[in-house]
C-alpha cells in the first residue's frame, strides 16, 4: 500500500462487520519507505473512526476521527522502544477495543490505554488498515490481519 502525497492517507479494503464493537485487530506491518502506517477501527458511514498509528521514529498516536476534526483528536501518543525503527523490519500491531477502554500493542507489548466516552454503539464497526504520508511518500506491507470478536 502506497501513500504518496504528503499529508495523505492510502486506505487497505475496509472490513464491514457491525457486531465488532468489543475485538482485538491484530497484523504484521512493514515500512518499506517513508514514515507511518496502521489500523483504523470503529469506523462509521459518516467518516467517523479511529486509527492507531506507528510511525519509524518509534512513535505512536491514538486519534479519534470524525467530520468536524479533520487531523483528529488525539487521545495517547508517545515513543516506545518496542517499535522496530529500521525500513524493511516487521512490527506486530493490535489494537483491542471493549466498551470505552481501548488499548494498542506493539510486538506484544502494551504502548497506551485509554477510556473514550465516544458513544462507540452508534459506529458501523469497520476495520481498515492505512499508510500514511506525512512530509514523503511512504510505502507500507501488511500480512497476516486476525480480528477476534471479544
Amino acid at each position: 500500500m502506497q501513500a504518496s502525497t504528503p499529508n495523505s492517507m492510502a486506505n487497505c479494503v475496509t472490513i464491514g462487520e457491525h457486531n465488532l464493537i468489543d475485538m482485538t485487530m491484530q497484523v504484521q506491518m512493514t515500512i518499506l519507505k517513508g514514515g507511518c502506517g496502521g489500523i483504523g477501527f470503529r469506523g462509521n458511514y459518516d467518516g467517523s473512526f479511529y486509527f492507531f498509528e506507528l510511525c519509524r521514529d518509534g512513535s505512536y498516536t491514538l486519534r479519534a476521527f470524525s467530520p468536524s476534526n479533520g487531523s483528529g483528536k488525539i487521545l495517547a501518543q508517545g515513543t516506545s522502544p518496542a517499535i522496530r525503527k529500521e525500513v524493511g523490519e516487521t512490527n506486530t500491531v493490535a489494537i483491542t477495543g471493549k466498551g470505552s477502554n481501548i488499548a494498542g500493542y506493539v510486538n506484544a507489548q502494551q504502548a497506551c490505554h485509554v477510556i473514550d466516552g465516544t458513544d462507540y454503539n452508534t459506529y458501523n464497526n469497520e476495520l481498515g488498515l492505512r499508510a500514511i504520508a506525512n512530509a514523503n511518500p511512504t510505502e507500507v506491507v501488511f500480512k497476516d490481519a486476525t480480528v477476534w470478536r471479544l
